[in-house]
């Protein structure tokens, strides 16, 4: 081989190079990524990892959304994932991932972020816990999916076409309240306890 051909091929694989890189960092992923309900996907684990982890693994492009002295969103637009964190918690655990497009995600029993539809969760997943307007709730894990101000009234047959375009994984236990740490900061709540004053809202 000639350098001149030598050196058009090292070209030629180098722009391959470039264009694989480039795709990888504009997705996040460039295949569906296993997530587990209740815990999280590739070492990272609700009620476990650390905001500071995800920051060194993920980098400082994120954005923060505040929900008032509740909780902290820190958002990664660019790849479609999200992470959320109590105010008061004091270790800075992330009590919900979110997940969107671009990210490609899928569960182990194979609902795919943005190719399944509710019916087809429903059939492999069987009946949710509970079922709000825009998704379905199983233990550890929601599916949500697009509606409008104006589709409010979608029958369950237009409803279940719909395919999830969100995925929020959560504890097993429950959706975290970040009010149990304003209660006792040193103490690792039950999600599901009660107590003498009003629990609550289900706020992220």
């Amino acid at each position: 081989m000639s350098r001149s051909s030598f050196g058009l091929l090292l070209l030629l694989i180098a722009s391959l190079l470039f264009v694989s890189v480039s795709k990888a960092q504009d997705t996040g992923n460039t295949k569906p990524v296993i997530i587990e309900p209740g815990a999280g996907f590739d070492g990272l684990q609700v009620g476990v990892t650390m905001i500071e982890e995800v920051i060194a693994r993920f980098g400082e492009e994120y954005a923060i959304i505040t929900h008032g002295s509740y909780s902290q969103q820190f958002v990664y637009k660019r790849i479609g994932v999200s992470f959320y964190v109590c105010n008061a918690d004091p270790q800075r655990q992330i009590f919900v991932i979110e997940l969107a497009p671009p990210f490609r995600a899928k569960t182990g029993d194979g609902i795919e972020l943005g190719n399944t539809t509710l019916a087809k969760i429903r059939e492999k997943s069987g009946e949710p816990s509970d079922e709000f307007n825009n998704g379905l709730e199983y233990s550890g894990i929601h599916y949500y999916y697009d509606l409008n101000d104006e589709e409010l009234d979608l029958t369950d047959k237009q409803k279940y076409e719909r395919k999830v375009v969100k995925i929020d994984i959560t504890e097993k236990s429950g959706l975290r309240q970040c009010d149990d740490f304003r209660r006792d900061p040193n103490h690792v709540p039950d999600y599901n306890e009660e107590f003498e004053e009003e629990p609550a809202p289900e706020n992220k």
